[in-house]
């Protein structure tokens, strides 16, 4: 076979194994549906009973020289507990086939399912108000619905509820007074990743590896593969929401009053005031983690390593110094047909042959 035959088998062969290279590299996806469930807890954290109890007092001066009324106010959380639940999928991308022990690269994505996530909380709650020296003191309940995304992360999802506990009306003849005495609740929920683990083993081993991830933090978790085989990768059955809770909530008492007369140029024209007595802050609960556990059905997916690696960029190198010495070699062959001389072509045949006759 000649020489330029040899090169160009080689540089055939050397594209065969390229393209094969590049084949190799493309990425698999699996998809893992994951649900997961947030019981009924306390709202308070994992500390106990809740510290939502407030008392206060507050003053109006009734118009028309009516005199000043003093009201006292209270409320007391009996009960308060939140649930949720979410849903959604993990994308994991990988390379099936590794031309050499190293590290394999596992690509993680969660995307919210269509309905998403709902967080519900919900608070019995004692309360009182005197008010005209009548004292109204029903036992209220107050639900709270959060609907939220899980992915972005760390985002803040907040929702408020109101509740009205007392709204007494005073009818002095002339004159009307109405209080309005209620309760707001905001609970705040950020999502801030997504837990899991991911477990693989060499088929022939009996040593099985582990690697937690969290995917608040990584979009791609590195999982070292350090000799050739096929290695067998699978999901832990513990899944976890990572989250951060804290609930809120905030009186709201406030008044109006009305008169058949008194304002006006003559006096005679009837009169409104409302006004504002009270709005604290009662109860700001610390962060904390809900418990949200997760589950999926199983998922399993296999890396093969090769033992005998061909680098890409050296294939391509020898591929491209290959062509060169074609292209060198063809040249070489054109100008020894364009010779003019035929005895010089002759010689150096007989030189190529073992050496010049004598």
């Amino acid at each position: 076979m000649s020489t330029l035959k040899v090169f160009k088998t080689v540089s055939m062969a050397l594209v065969a194994v390229a393209a094969g290279l590049s084949l190799r590299a493309h990425a698999t996806t699996v998809q893992t549906p994951l649900f997961f469930i947030a019981p009924a807890q306390s709202m308070w954290g994992p500390d106990g009973p809740s510290p939502f109890n407030y008392s206060g007092s507050a003053s109006w001066n009734l118009p028309l020289n009516l005199g000043t009324e003093t009201f006292g106010y209270g409320i007391s959380a009996t009960a308060g507990t939140v649930m949720g639940n979410a849903g959604g999928s993990l994308a994991t991308s990988y390379t099936p086939v590794l031309s050499a022990p190293g590290v394999a690269n596992i690509g993680l994505l969660y995307t919210n399912g269509q309905a998403g996530g709902s967080l519900t909380s919900v608070v019995g709650a004692s309360a009182s108000l005197t008010f005209f020296s009548q004292t109204f003191g029903p036992s209220i309940g107050l639900t709270v619905n959060n609907p939220f995304v899980v992915n972005p992360f760390g985002i803040s999802w907040l929702s408020a509820g109101v509740s009205d506990i007392a709204n007494p009306s005073i009818d002095l003849g002339v004159a009307s007074a109405d209080v309005d005495f209620g309760v707001i609740q905001t609970n705040y929920f950020t999502p801030t990743g997504i837990g899991g683990t991911l477990f693989y083993q060499r088929e022939g081993s009996s040593v099985v590896q582990s690697q937690p991830f969290d995917l608040g933090t990584e979009s791609t978790l590195p999982v070292n593969l350090n000799y050739a085989g096929t290695y067998d990768f699978w999901f832990g059955s513990s899944w976890n929401l990572l989250n951060q809770f804290y609930s809120t909530a905030a009186l709201s008492l406030t008044g109006s009053a009305s008169t058949i007369v008194g304002c006006g140029s003559t006096g005679l024209e009837s009169c409104q005031w409302s006004d504002t007595f009270a709005n604290p802050t009662i109860y700001t609960g610390d962060p904390f983690a809900l418990s949200f556990n997760g589950s999926a059905p199983p998922t399993t997916f296999q890396i093969k390593v090769e033992s005998v690696p061909v680098p890409h960029s050296l294939g391509l190198a020898m591929f491209g110094g290959g062509i060169l010495l074609v292209g060198v070699l063809d040249g070489w062959r054109r100008r020894r047909a364009r010779t003019p001389d035929g005895e010089v072509a002759g010689n150096e045949r007989r030189a190529i042959g073992g050496g010049f006759a004598s």
